[in-house]
Formats: structure tokens, C-alpha cells, sequence
């Protein structure tokens, strides 16, 4: 006996519609697989955008941020000892810095520091710091590091004498200071210090031919002229 099909399917209208369904599934699969591989290229477009401006944006833009402030310009890392010295005065010290001190009163500008050279060479520089016309307020020593960057030492000014079992250092000698065996220059030099080293005073004063001599602990006696009471 032959069974008869159900009666939904000899419907002409429902067959259509049943195939239709499936058409615009199978049509919203392909379309979904188009757009989904059109999204990871746009997002390898924008990396490989992003990488060609990169270099740009970390390279030069860099050091210009790190730039210092109205004034002197100084680099960041200084090579040279007169860049150092602007780049202290305008970042530790928050002022302008105008170069070597002038000597005439008309040409001070207010709120400025200006420097007063010591000593120079390839190996150290020393500068006396202070406003225009001034009795200055400290010693700038500069020496190189092993990759030349000039760094600075501060030595502020005391104006105070050594005193025995105190603190003393090493000021205004310029380039440096001959610590010897004795008081006087008679006697044997044993070393010669760098302005900012420090010492505890251990002997004197002595006084002889006019000046006054201080000895420190593991140096040797100087001449009181290039010591000081340490800050």
C-alpha cells in the first residue's frame, strides 16, 4: 500500500517558505564570515598605522619634555660645564642664571644668580655663585662623570672659621688645596684637595708668616684662608 504524504507538505505555499527561511540563514552565515574578516584587517591597518608614527612621537618628543625652564637652556645630561652649571642654578637653586657676574650695577637684573670663574680644565671647573654684585652665596664644583656629563657639587658659603673638633671643607681654592706635613709652607705637601672636601679639624690654629693653619683628620694642615666652617 502506497502511504499517503502528510497533508502540510502538498501545501505549495509553506514548501516556499520553509526554503526562503533557509536561504536567509545560510545568506546571514556568509555574510557574518565577509564581515568578520573585514574587521581583522582594519585592525592590522591600524597597528601597522599606529607603528609608523610611533618613532616619531617617543624619539625627539622625549628630551623636548624634559627641556628646563625659561632662561639659560641647559641640557638634560651636560657635556659642557658652563650647560651644567645653567642647569643647577635653574633647577636646584629655582632661579635664572645669566652667565658670568657684570660689573656694573645698571646691568643687574633682578631675581638672577650670575657665577664668578675659579678655576677651569678638562678635568674640573669652580664658580662662585651668587646674585649680581654680591658677596655671593656659595661654590659650584663641576667635575665629568665617566660618560663626560658635568656633574655639580654645591658648597654654600659659612664665612665661619674651622673649629677644633668640628667639621671643616675645602672653599674657594680654585682648582685645589695643598694639605701638608705641618703648619707653613715650609713643610712637606701630602696632598692636594678638591674645594668641597670635608675633614674633622683636629689641630690648630696654628699661626705662622700671617696665617692662620687648621690640620684635619687624615689630610694634613692647610691655610685657614681656603677652610671653613662646613655647612
Amino acid at each position: 500500500m502506497i502511504q499517503e504524504r502528510p497533508s502540510w507538505v502538498n501545501r505549495p505555499v509553506i514548501v516556499a517558505g520553509i526554503a526562503f527561511l533557509i536561504g536567509a540563514i545560510v545568506a546571514g552565515v556568509v555574510v557574518a564570515i565577509i564581515l568578520t574578516s573585514g574587521d581583522d584587517n582594519d585592525d592590522n591597518a591600524a597597528v601597522d598605522g599606529a607603528t609608523t608614527t610611533t618613532p616619531a612621537a617617543t624619539g625627539e618628543g622625549t628630551p623636548a619634555a624634559t627641556g628646563t625652564p625659561a632662561g639659560t637652556p641647559a641640557p638634560f645630561n651636560p657635556r659642557d660645564p658652563d650647560d651644567a652649571l645653567a642647569n643647577f642654578v635653574q633647577q636646584e637653586l629655582d632661579a635664572t642664571y645669566i652667565g658670568p657676574c657684570p660689573q656694573d650695577a645698571a646691568e643687574v637684573a633682578p631675581q638672577t644668580i650670575c657665577s664668578i670663574e675659579l678655576y677651569r680644565s678638562d678635568e674640573l671647573a669652580t664658580f662662585g655663585l651668587g646674585p649680581p654684585l654680591s658677596e655671593g652665596i656659595g661654590e659650584a664644583v663641576l667635575t665629568p662623570d665617566e660618560e663626560g656629563v658635568w656633574l655639580v657639587t654645591f658648597v654654600p658659603f659659612t664665612n665661619l672659621p674651622p673649629v677644633m673638633g668640628g667639621l671643616a671643607v675645602v672653599i674657594r681654592a680654585g682648582d685645589c688645596l695643598n694639605f701638608r706635613s705641618g703648619p707653613g709652607t715650609g713643610s712637606q705637601p701630602l696632598t692636594c684637595q678638591l674645594d668641597g672636601t670635608q675633614a674633622v679639624v683636629v689641630g690648630g690654629p696654628e699661626t705662622i708668616d700671617d696665617t692662620i693653619w687648621w690640620q684635619l683628620r687624615d689630610l694634613g694642615w692647610a691655610s685657614g684662608q681656603y677652610l671653613q666652617a662646613a655647612p
